[in-house]
This record gives structure tokens, sequence and C-alpha cells, in this order.
């Protein structure tokens, strides 16, 4: 679909919905002194949910490990991607989540620096966890459907395999 890996990440769906949602929201406490204050908690909880999203994404990535046979491993394995490719989304969320943690957290505690400053820089201070948490949302949201598609084609092979082992037992007479 996209032409570089680069391009794959930057033009996918989940982060240009992250993008504006992110950008969106770091509006509030730019633009309003009541959201200014409570925004630190806001940035501690975004961390929070950083966090738990990586911690998700994880189990998810291990469910898909434990629900991938041996011909579909092999099948993805003759991809030009292999089973790399398969694992990299989740990989690429995870890493947005642990950095949208770790921002939030960071301005959490330097928050009441920041605070006074003019709110075009407080909006683009404010942007990158709200940016990287809601690009992490929606990145579950894709790897989500994504370990459902690999689960689906995995069965369906596995049962053409099953079907073929039947076939080849009747031809040797084994059945």
């Amino acid at each position: 679909m996209y032409r570089s890996r680069f391009g794959s990440v930057l033009l996918s769906w989940d982060f240009l919905a992250g993008l504006l949602a992110g950008v969106g929201t770091a509006l509030i406490p730019a633009l309003s002194k009541s959201a200014q204050e409570a925004a630190g908690g806001i940035l501690a909880a975004v961390g929070g949910i950083g966090a738990g999203l990586a911690a998700l994404v994880l189990t998810a990535l291990t469910v898909l490990i434990g629900a991938l046979g041996r011909p579909y491993r092999t099948l993805l394995n003759a991809m030009p991607t292999g089973l790399r490719g398969v694992f990299r989304p989740y990989v690429i969320v995870i890493g947005v989540s642990i950095a949208a943690s770790l921002v939030a957290l960071v301005l959490c505690l330097a928050w009441p620096l920041i605070v006074g400053v003019a709110w075009p820089i407080l909006w683009a201070v404010t942007s990158i966890p709200f940016v990287l948490v809601a690009w992490a949302l929606f990145g579950c949201m894709h790897i989500i459907q994504q370990l459902i598609e690999h689960v689906e084609n995995n069965s369906h092979l596995e049962r053409l395999e099953e079907r073929r082992q039947r076939a080849l037992a009747r031809r040797s007479g084994t059945a």
C-alpha cells in the first residue's frame, strides 16, 4: 500500500487520527486557564495510559505468537518481511506508548515551569504527549484488527492443512 516503511507509519490512518486528536486536545489546556490548572494531573494520567497501552499491546503480541501454527508461520516466513513484518506494528505501538508515557510524566513534573509560557508554545509542548497517546490508542485498534485477521488466517490454513493430510492419507491407503 505504501512505498516505504517510514511512509507506511506516518501515512497510516492511526497516526493521522492520533495527530488530529492530539493536536486538537492540546488546544484545551493551551487556551483555558482552568484546564491549565488541571493539566498536571491529566498529564500524569496520560503517562499511566501510555504505560498501560504498552502492556496491553505486549499481551496482544504474546497471544499472536501463541496462536500462530506451523503452517502459518512457514507461510509468513516466506513473505518478504517474514515474521518480523508481522510483529512490526506491535513493536511500533509499544514504542509509541512508552514514548507517550515518558513525555507525559516529564511534562507533569515540569508543568509548574511550563504553565506560564505563551499559548502557542504551551500548545506545541502539550501536543506531544496527546498526539502520542492518541496515536497509540488508534494503533491499538489497528493491531487488534490485524490480530483478528492473523488468527482467522491461521485457522483457515490449519483447516486446509488438515484436509491436505487427510487427502494424502487416503491416497496412500492409511486413512
